[in-house]
């Protein structure tokens, strides 16, 4: 069985989900399964994955919206570790090679995630706000860092800092621990990772 599944919910990705997969294409480590998960898309989403023989696209008949589809792809992940990828990102080449021997060496981990840069639609550097507000939680100077839970806890409590995508998810703690919760349109990933914290 491959180690790790790369998920990426999509809805209406047309422009972009191509150079996002062709991202996931050149990766170094190349052992992984890689999924659309189309909502409902009224473009091309689906044809243009379907058009990378690696893929394994799930088109649903109906929108889920944000959380249930990202549900689905937990639901259809058969591999012990999931990323679940934006339509409109790209990923450096050596990103699941690194982010597994990251949380392969942090057993305790429920995830490990990584800083990003933002891009434009054109690819060139922009400081987005958003970004900027990250960066403000990262720990300077060590490459990995692991905290105890309530220290995360406690950062996490003063603004999301996790990047969604960038992170690589351990499948047997998310099992443990649930589901997003559908109620949240905009905070999904934020309340997930307090409640996986707080366990």
């Amino acid at each position: 069985m491959k180690p790790v599944t790369v998920a990426i919910p999509s809805f209406n990705g047309a422009r972009f989900i191509g150079e996002t997969l062709a991202s996931l294409r050149t990766q170094t480590m190349r052992d992984f399964d890689l999924l659309v998960l189309d909502d409902a898309s009224d473009d091309d989403t689906a044809a243009i994955a379907a058009s990378f023989p690696e893929v394994r696209v799930i088109r649903n008949a109906e929108r889920l919206g944000l959380a249930a589809n990202w549900n689905a792809a937990l639901a259809l992940c058969e591999t012990s570790y999931l990323v679940i990828a934006h339509q409109d990102d790209l990923y450096e080449p050596r990103f699941v090679e690194t982010m597994l021997a990251t949380i392969e060496a942090h057993p305790r981990a429920i995830a490990a995630h990584c800083k990003a840069a933002t891009i434009d639609e054109h690819d060139l550097p922009i400081a987005h706000p958003a970004g900027v507000f990250k960066d403000r939680f990262w720990p300077r100077g060590a490459p990995v860092v692991e905290r105890q839970p309530a220290e995360e806890l406690a950062i996490l409590r003063q603004g999301n800092y996790v990047i969604a995508p960038s992170a690589m998810l351990r499948m047997a703690l998310v099992r443990e621990r649930g589901t997003f919760d559908t109620r949240y349109a905009f905070v999904t990933d934020w309340e997930y990772w307090l409640r996986a914290v707080a366990g």
